[in-house]
Protein backbone atom coordinates (compact mmCIF):
# COMPACT_ATOMS: atom_id res chain seq x y z
CA UNK A 1 0.00 0.00 0.00
CA UNK A 2 1.15 3.95 -0.83
CA UNK A 3 1.66 5.87 1.52
CA UNK A 4 -1.05 8.98 1.73
CA UNK A 5 0.50 12.05 0.88
CA UNK A 6 -0.05 13.58 4.17
CA UNK A 7 1.94 10.62 5.54
CA UNK A 8 4.81 11.31 3.16
CA UNK A 9 4.62 15.01 4.03
CA UNK A 10 4.80 13.88 8.15
CA UNK A 11 7.42 12.18 7.13
CA UNK A 12 9.20 15.03 5.28
CA UNK A 13 8.90 17.49 8.36
CA UNK A 14 9.71 14.87 10.63
CA UNK A 15 13.13 14.51 8.87
CA UNK A 16 13.97 18.26 9.47
CA UNK A 17 13.41 19.19 5.55
CA UNK A 18 10.34 21.17 4.34
CA UNK A 19 8.14 20.48 1.35
CA UNK A 20 8.61 22.79 -1.20
CA UNK A 21 7.39 21.48 -4.30
CA UNK A 22 5.96 18.64 -5.81
CA UNK A 23 4.16 17.21 -9.45
CA UNK A 24 1.83 14.79 -9.05
CA UNK A 25 0.68 12.66 -12.17
CA UNK A 26 -2.96 12.11 -13.22
CA UNK A 27 -4.76 8.83 -14.21
CA UNK A 28 -4.55 10.83 -17.81
CA UNK A 29 -1.09 10.79 -17.27
CA UNK A 30 -0.46 7.19 -16.00
CA UNK A 31 -2.60 6.12 -18.83
CA UNK A 32 -1.26 8.30 -21.64
CA UNK A 33 2.85 6.72 -20.38
CA UNK A 34 1.83 2.87 -20.76
CA UNK A 35 -0.31 3.45 -24.07
CA UNK A 36 2.76 4.92 -25.56
CA UNK A 37 5.09 1.93 -24.30
CA UNK A 38 1.95 -0.60 -26.18
CA UNK A 39 2.36 1.62 -29.52
CA UNK A 40 6.02 1.48 -29.13
CA UNK A 41 6.32 -2.08 -28.64
CA UNK A 42 3.38 -2.42 -31.11
CA UNK A 43 5.78 -0.86 -34.07
CA UNK A 44 9.26 -2.74 -32.88
CA UNK A 45 7.66 -5.76 -33.49
CA UNK A 46 5.72 -4.92 -36.68
CA UNK A 47 9.20 -3.59 -37.81
CA UNK A 48 11.01 -6.65 -36.96
CA UNK A 49 8.16 -9.90 -37.27
CA UNK A 50 11.48 -12.31 -37.93
CA UNK A 51 13.86 -10.91 -34.82
CA UNK A 52 13.95 -13.96 -32.28
CA UNK A 53 12.60 -11.08 -29.81
CA UNK A 54 9.46 -10.58 -31.46
CA UNK A 55 7.25 -12.79 -29.63
CA UNK A 56 8.51 -12.49 -26.66
CA UNK A 57 8.10 -8.44 -26.58
CA UNK A 58 4.57 -9.08 -27.88
CA UNK A 59 3.46 -11.17 -25.35
CA UNK A 60 5.34 -9.43 -22.63
CA UNK A 61 3.59 -6.06 -24.04
CA UNK A 62 0.19 -7.96 -23.78
CA UNK A 63 0.87 -9.27 -20.01
CA UNK A 64 1.90 -5.90 -18.74
CA UNK A 65 -1.42 -3.92 -21.16
CA UNK A 66 -3.85 -6.84 -18.82
CA UNK A 67 -1.98 -6.35 -15.78
CA UNK A 68 -2.13 -2.48 -16.00
CA UNK A 69 -5.91 -2.43 -17.08
CA UNK A 70 -6.88 -5.30 -14.55
CA UNK A 71 -4.60 -4.65 -11.20
CA UNK A 72 -2.33 -1.55 -11.81
CA UNK A 73 -4.50 1.77 -12.96
CA UNK A 74 -6.09 2.69 -9.95
CA UNK A 75 -2.68 1.48 -7.79
CA UNK A 76 -0.16 3.18 -10.07
CA UNK A 77 0.95 7.02 -9.03
CA UNK A 78 3.91 8.64 -8.88
CA UNK A 79 5.29 11.69 -7.46
CA UNK A 80 8.45 14.08 -7.69
CA UNK A 81 8.83 15.82 -4.20
CA UNK A 82 11.22 18.85 -3.84
CA UNK A 83 12.39 18.79 -0.33
CA UNK A 84 14.86 21.05 1.86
Amino acid sequence: MFTPLAGILDQIEDAGLELVEMVLADAASWDRYEATKWGTADRWVRAHQVDPDAQMVRERTARERHAYLTYGRRYLGWGVFVIR
